[in-house]
């Protein structure tokens, strides 16, 4: 996808551009870190919310988690833009063409770096990217997964004996019970409809 990766790579330069210049307002710092599982789930703009959190918190482990899930995806050249040093940004005179990345732009500058901002940084760039769901993993995580996360993001070892001990860890995804539940609702609909016409059909005759 080598439009998509060019048009999510200039915007991340441009956004890093931005909150290299602002100051950090009101930031709250965050009791856990998105791990790669939690990653594959998320759009692109939340993805590039999470890049640019990263670089703000000078957290070099989130930021290499969302470069890894970048190139999961296949694109390389925003892993670049999300890795790379200052000096490759691009300006904010590169944003006239897209308006609504101007404005984002303009309220980060004026109101500094703050949760809400960088939470809006996830819906402006969701709400201008058609692709924004490309190559995600629209299933819900598994407990496992959850595990494996909290592993990969160096939580607390009390964290991970809580969780251990009030789930139970399993690699099946919730979605396939769901999924499961769903398939038998619809078959049991049908063959609610065929006693139906076959009721209707003993009558007419």
């Amino acid at each position: 996808m080598p439009n998509l990766d060019h048009r999510f790579a200039r915007r991340l330069r441009i956004l890093r551009r931005v909150v290299s210049k602002v100051t950090v307002v009101d930031l709250h710092q965050r009791t856990f870190v998105a791990g790669p599982a939690l990653l594959e789930r998320f759009t692109l703009g939340v993805l590039a919310a999470e890049g640019v959190r990263a670089i703000v918190e000078n957290n070099h482990l989130s930021r290499e988690l969302v470069g890894e899930e970048l190139k999961r995806r296949g694109l390389s050249e925003s892993v670049n833009a999300l890795m790379a040093d200052a000096q490759s940004l691009e300006t904010v005179s590169d944003m006239s063409s897209e308006q609504k990345l101007e404005q984002l732009a303009a309220q980060i500058e004026g109101k500094g770096i703050t949760n809400s901002t960088l939470g809006h940084i996830g819906r402006v760039i969701d709400s201008i990217e058609p692709e924004t769901g490309y190559m995600i993993n629209p299933t819900m995580m598994s407990s496992q997964e959850h595990l494996d996360d909290l592993y990969a993001t160096n939580a607390d070892d009390r964290a991970i004996d809580a969780y251990v001990a009030g789930v139970e860890i399993t690699s099946e995804s919730p979605s396939t019970n769901l999924l499961a539940v769903d398939t038998d609702n619809k078959a049991a609909d049908a063959e609610t409809l065929e006693q139906e016409a076959d009721s209707t059909q003993h009558l007419t005759l």
